[in-house]
C-alpha cells in the first residue's frame, strides 16, 4: 500500500493528519531525501563493499575512542550505536516516537526553502539491538547513551549490510509491514519558519532537542537570530 500524502501549513493541520490513527514512528527531513542510513552515502573508493567500510570505521573508532568509553565492556553493536551518536556513518537511521519532534527536524533549517517531509511508519520497535545478520530492516529503541537520545525520543532502523554489497536500498524497497511508509506529510518551504516558531511556543526548540551546553548556545543563537 502506497503512503498517503498530505500537505500542511501549520501545526494544527499536521496533528490532524495523525489524530485518528497515529503511526508508531516518525522521521523528519529538511528535504525529500531517500530513506537510507549515512553509511549508504559513503563513496566506496578503495573499499570492496559497504560492510568493509563499516568494519574499518568501527575499528578506527575503537582504536582512538577507547580511552573515552568503557571499551572493555562494549560489544560491536555498542560501538555502532556510539559511532552513530557521535556523527560517524553507520547502518542506522534515526526515527522518533514523537511526531512534533520529527516535524522540528523537518523545519529546523528554516532557511532551506525546499519542501520538508515527515514520514510516518506503523512499525514494531524492539528493545534490543537486532542481530546484524539481517535480511530486512529492523527497528529498535537504543540504550540511552546520551541525553539527546532521551530528549529526541529516538528509535533506530537497522539496515542489513552484505559483505560485497555496493549500496544500501531505501527503506521502502524492503516491502515488509515495518518498512512500508504509513503517511507522508509535506511541509512547503515557505511555511518552515512559521511552523518552527509555533513549535518553539510548545517548548520544542534547540535546547529541548539538544540538551547540554551546545544546545544552550544553539538556542541563544536561534532565539536572537544570530
Amino acid at each position: 500500500m502506497k503512503a498517503v500524502e498530505y500537505r500542511i501549513e501549520n501545526i494544527s493541520e499536521f496533528l490532524d493528519v495523525f489524530r485518528k490513527n497515529p503511526p508508531e514512528l516518525f522521521r523528519g527531513q529538511a528535504e525529500d531525501w531517500p530513506l537510507i542510513p549515512s553509511l549508504g552515502r559513503v563513496t566506496l573508493s578503495v573499499f570492496e563493499g559497504i560492510l568493509e567500510i563499516e568494519e574499518d570505521i568501527i575499528s578506527e573508532f575503537k582504536k582512538y575512542g577507547y580511552p573515552y568509553f568503557d571499551g572493555a565492556s562494549l560489544s560491536y553493536t555498542d560501538w555502532i550505536l556510539y559511532a552513530q551518536h557521535h556523527g560517524l556513518p553507520t547502518r542506522l537511521l534515526d526515527f522518533t516516537s514523537n511526531p512534533l519532534k520529527a516535524l522540528y527536524f523537518a523545519v529546523e533549517d528554516s532557511t532551506n526553502l525546499n519542501d520538508g517531509v515527515v514520514w510516518g511508519f506503523d512499525s514494531i520497535c524492539g528493545y534490543e539491538f537486532p542481530d546484524l545478520m539481517l535480511d530486512t530492516v529492523k527497528f529498535f529503541y537504543p540504550i540511552h547513551v546520551d541525553p539527546r537520545i532521551t530528549a529526541q525520543e529516538s528509535c533506530f532502523a537497522c539496515f542489513p549490510i552484505g559483505r560485497y554489497q555496493l549500496d544500501v536500498p531505501s527503506i521502502e524497497t524492503y516491502d515488509t509491514r515495518d518498512t512500508r511508509p504509513f503517511d507522508r506529510v509535506v511541509i512547503p518551504g515557505e511555511f518552515k519558519l512559521r511552523i518552527k516558531s509555533e513549535l518553539s511556543t510548545l517548548g520544542i526548540h534547540k535546547l529541548s532537542i539538544y540538551p547540554g551546553v551546545e544546545g544552550v548556545v544553539a538556542r541563544v543563537k536561534e532565539k536572537l537570530e544570530l
